[in-house]
C-alpha cells in the first residue's frame, strides 16, 4: 500500500510542476468545468479559439493546464495509466516548411510521452494535443507484457469506446454518432527466430455530425483490445468547422432513388487476393479470386458517381530482360549502375542482415551515401544538380532469391532547384525498361496507374500553400499490379521516376507471390456478383464531403451518398458467391 501511495504521490508531483489549472473557458469557447471529485473531466472543446498569448518553444498556458487535465481524466479511465510517469513534453510546429500542411488544420502539436515507472521503454504511452486549443488529437498506449489473443466482442468494444469518448468529450459527445461498421485488426511482431506474436483488437468509429449528417473523414477512431483497454484513439475533425458552409438536404434524391441507379455507380473487377490476410506475407499464401469493389461517392442531387481522384488503369504488355540476382556488394553496385542509372563506382556500400518478422522474409540491406563531390547521373540521363546533392542510397534484397524488394535514393539540398525535364512518355518508357529488368525474362502483363500532381482548386489561396509544393510534384509516381491469367493481382508495386533526371528514385515490392490461383473461367458472372454484393450493403448513407487541399477548405461542402457494407467486406468470392472479408 505504501508503494502505491508513493507512486500516486510522484504522479501528483509531476502535475504540480505545471501552472495552476484554469477553469475559465478559452477565448471563444463554451467553457469546461472539472467534476468535484476530479474523476470525470469535461475538457474537450474543439471549437475554442486559441489564446492571443504565446510563448517560445511551449504552447499557451491554457494548453499546458488543459492537456494535464485531460491526461488525468485518461488515468481515471484506466488506473494502469496512472502508474506511468511523464518523461517528455514537446511542442511540434506544423508551419509548412517541409511541404506539409495538416489536413485538419492544426498549426502545432503538444506531445506528451509517458513511460513505465521502472524507466524502461517496454511500456509507453503518447498523448498528442492541438498546440493552440489543447484538445486531444491522438492517444496511443503500448505494453509488451499485454496479451490479446482474440478479438474483443463488438459489444465490449463499443461499450468501452463509448465510455472513453463520453468521459473525454462530456457534452460534446452528442456531436458524434457510433458508426455501424465493424473492423477487426491485429498487430504482429517476431523475434527473428520464426516466433510470431499477434495482438488482436477491434476498431470502433464515431462519425462527426453536422445538421445530423456525418462529415466524411471526420470523427473518432478508437481501438479496443480483448481486455477492454483503449490502446489507440485518433480524432481527425477539422480544427475549425464553419457550419454555414454546409447546405441543408434540400432538392436531393432519396436513398431509395440512389439504390435504383446502381448501374451508374457500382463497379466490380476480378482480382486475386490472399485467401487469408493473416498470412498474406507468407510464401505459401493461397490466392482467392474475388470481385473487388471500387467505391465511389454519389452526387446526392444527380445520383451520378463523383469523379474519383484515383487515376485510370492502363494495361501494358512487355518482354522481360535478364534476371538480376544480387548476392554481394559487387552485384549491388552493378545493379545501381545498370538498372537505376546511378554512378556507384566509388560508393562505399555497407551490408546489413535484416531478420524476418511477421510481415517480411529475411532480407539484406545494401546502403551507402555520397557527399557533395559525387555525381549521380550516367549515360544519357540528366542529373544537372547532382553535384550539389548529398545522396543516400538503400537497396533491400530477399536473402533467399537475391531479388530486389525495395530501392530508394534520397538527394538532399536540391529541392529548391529542381524542374521537370522528363516528359511523361520518357518516364513511361523508363518505367517499362525498369520493370523488365526487375521481373526477368518472359512476357509480362501489368496494370499501371500514374499518380499525377493535383492542381490546386480555384478556391485555394496559393500564397498560403506550404513551401516546396511547386517542386514537390515534378516526379512521376506509378502504382503497378501484375496480371495473371488476365486477372489483376492484389500485390502493389510502387515506382517513382525522377522528373528531372529520368532515374528510378524509389521502388517497393515486398509482398510475395500468391499460390494456387483459381481459374478465372470458373467465376460467376459480373451481374450475379453485383446482385450478391448489393444484398450485403447497407442503404446509401447521406454524408457531407468538405474538400480539403493542404489544410485549406472549400467554401462549400457537398451532399453525397456513400455505399458501405454492413460488414468490412472487400468483395464477392468469384467462385462461391460468398462475401469476402478480412478475418
Amino acid at each position: 500500500m505504501n508503494g502505491i501511495r508513493k507512486t500516486l504521490t510522484s504522479i501528483v508531483a509531476v502535475f504540480m510542476l505545471t501552472p495552476a489549472i484554469v477553469t475559465a473557458p478559452l477565448e471563444g469557447g463554451s467553457g469546461c468545468a472539472d467534476a468535484a471529485d476530479a474523476t470525470v473531466v469535461v475538457a474537450m472543446n474543439p471549437d475554442a479559439e486559441p489564446s492571443p498569448a504565446s510563448y517560445e518553444n511551449q504552447p499557451y498556458p491554457e494548453v499546458v493546464t488543459g492537456s494535464d487535465r485531460i491526461l488525468r481524466t485518461l488515468m481515471t479511465f484506466n488506473r494502469d495509466l496512472a502508474r506511468m510517469r511523464v518523461t517528455s513534453k514537446q511542442l511540434e510546429l506544423l508551419d509548412g516548411t517541409n511541404g506539409y500542411a495538416d489536413p485538419a488544420g492544426h498549426k502545432s502539436l503538444w506531445n506528451i510521452t509517458l513511460n513505465g515507472a521502472d524507466g524502461t521503454n517496454n511500456i509507453f504511452a503518447t498523448a498528442t494535443f492541438d498546440g493552440e486549443r489543447g484538445n486531444l488529437i491522438r492517444f496511443n498506449w503500448h505494453d509488451e507484457s499485454w496479451k490479446s489473443d482474440n478479438y474483443p466482442s463488438k459489444a465490449l468494444a463499443n461499450r468501452q469506446a463509448s465510455s472513453f469518448l463520453r468521459l473525454l468529450c462530456g457534452e460534446q459527445f452528442d456531436k458524434y454518432r457510433l458508426s455501424g461498421g465493424d473492423i477487426t485488426s491485429y498487430t504482429g511482431s517476431g523475434d527473428g527466430q520464426g516466433n510470431e506474436r499477434k495482438y488482436y483488437f477491434r476498431t470502433v468509429q464515431f462519425q462527426r455530425l453536422i445538421n445530423g449528417i456525418p462529415l466524411l473523414n471526420s470523427g473518432w477512431t478508437i481501438d479496443v483490445d480483448a481486455n477492454g483497454r483503449v490502446i489507440n484513439a485518433y480524432n481527425n475533425d477539422p480544427v475549425i468547422i464553419d457550419e454555414t458552409c454546409f447546405p441543408f438536404p434540400e432538392g436531393i434524391k432519396t436513398a431509395e432513388e440512389v439504390s435504383a441507379l446502381t448501374d451508374r455507380w457500382l463497379q466490380l473487377r476480378l482480382t486475386y487476393m490472399p485467401a487469408d490476410f493473416s498470412t498474406a506475407f507468407s510464401q505459401t499464401t493461397k490466392a482467392k479470386l474475388v470481385y473487388g469493389v471500387d467505391f465511389f461517392l454519389i452526387d446526392a442531387k444527380t445520383g451520378e458517381p463523383v469523379p474519383s481522384s484515383s487515376p485510370p488503369r492502363e494495361t501494358i504488355r512487355f518482354q522481360g530482360a535478364d534476371n538480376w540476382v544480387i548476392r554481394d556488394q559487387k552485384d549491388a553496385r552493378n545493379w545501381m549502375k545498370e538498372v537505376a542509372h546511378l554512378n556507384s563506382d566509388n560508393l562505399e556500400i555497407s551490408v546489413q542482415a535484416i531478420p524476418d518478422d511477421a510481415s517480411t522474409k529475411k532480407q539484406i540491406l545494401y546502403s551507402g551515401s555520397k557527399g557533395n563531390s559525387a555525381g549521380a547521373g550516367v549515360g544519357d540521363l540528366q542529373d544537372t544538380h547532382a553535384a550539389d546533392a548529398n545522396i543516400q542510397i538503400s537497396l533491400m534484397v530477399d536473402s533467399e532469391t537475391g531479388k530486389v524488394t525495395n530501392f530508394y535514393v534520397m538527394k538532399n539540398g536540391i529541392d529548391d532547384k529542381r524542374e521537370q525535364r522528363i516528359t511523361a512518355a520518357q518516364a513511361r518508357s523508363q518505367l517499362i525498361k525498369f520493370l523488365s529488368m526487375v521481373f526477368g525474362k518472359g512476357e509480362h502483363q501489368v496494370d499501371v496507374q500514374q499518380y499525377l500532381p493535383i492542381e490546386p482548386p480555384e478556391w485555394v489561396d496559393r500564397a498560403r500553400l506550404p513551401q516546396g509544393i511547386a517542386n514537390a510534384n515534378i516526379d512521376y509516381n506509378y502504382s503497378v499490379n501484375r496480371r495473371h491469367q488476365g486477372v489483376q493481382d492484389w500485390s502493389n508495386i510502387s515506382v517513382m521516376i525522377d522528373g528531372e533526371t529520368g532515374t528510378v528514385q524509389a521502388f517497393s515490392h515486398q509482398s510475395p507471390e500468391l499460390t494456387d490461383r483459381p481459374d478465372p473461367s470458373k467465376a460467376i458472372s459480373l451481374d450475379k456478383a453485383k446482385q450478391l454484393f448489393l444484398q450485403k450493403v447497407q442503404p446509401p448513407q447521406l454524408i457531407y464531403e468538405w474538400p480539403e487541399f493542404y489544410g485549406q477548405r472549400s467554401p462549400q461542402a457537398h451532399l453525397r451518398y456513400m455505399i458501405s457494407p454492413a460488414q468490412p467486406i472487400l468483395g464477392i468470392d468469384a467462385i462461391t458467391g460468398e462475401a469476402f472479408q478480412v478475418k
